[in-house]
């Protein structure tokens, strides 16, 4: 699953590459175009939560979300369950480092970098944060929108953890 992301990303853009059935090419307006709705999106998880924003902006039906879970999450109103009811507080920005989309305009990729931010409690529980990479694929759907299908989310490994050195045996270390 860690390299589901890069993979994908090859896949699609490979596949991007011959998409279009016109000598026209639309991908630059296809990025502007993604490049917008990315901003629109993430204005919108900052306004109203994770929830909302991302059933909004998924495909209500057959919008995708791929965590670290068992299977993917389809569907408005299953993409809501998920996130449930935003926490008070945090906060989910992201930007895209690449956007890529096909010949005929109709279907994009964008990737990047994404930060959680969870505030502490002020008294027991510190502050959280968590990072990792995200894949989106775009669609363009017939009322001329754009709607992710696919929203894959990779969180960071864990730093490791330091190295420790025990100290020497008694008796075989003498300075």
């Amino acid at each position: 699953m860690r390299n589901c992301p890069v993979l994908i990303s090859i896949v699609m853009a490979a596949g991007l590459a011959g998409c279009g059935g016109t000598d026209r090419d639309n991908s630059g307006r296809a990025q502007k175009d993604i490049a917008t709705i990315e901003q629109a999106f993430a204005a919108r998880v900052a306004m109203a939560g994770e929830g909302a924003g991302f059933a909004d902006f998924l495909d209500p039906e057959e919008g995708k979300l791929f965590r670290n879970l068992p299977a993917p999450v389809k569907g408005q109103a299953a993409i809501r369950t998920f996130y449930g009811p935003p926490r008070a507080g945090a906060k989910l920005t992201w930007s895209p480092s690449e956007i890529i989309a096909a010949k005929s305009g109709e279907l994009g990729i964008s990737w990047g970098r994404w930060l959680y931010e969870i505030p502490g409690d002020g008294q027991s529980v510190p502050p959280r944060t968590q990072s990792g990479s995200y894949v989106t694929v775009w669609r363009k759907n017939a009322k001329g929108e754009w709607k992710g299908l696919i929203d894959i989310g990779q969180p960071d490994a864990p730093p490791p953890a330091p190295l420790v050195t025990p100290p020497p045996a008694p008796g075989l270390f003498r300075p």
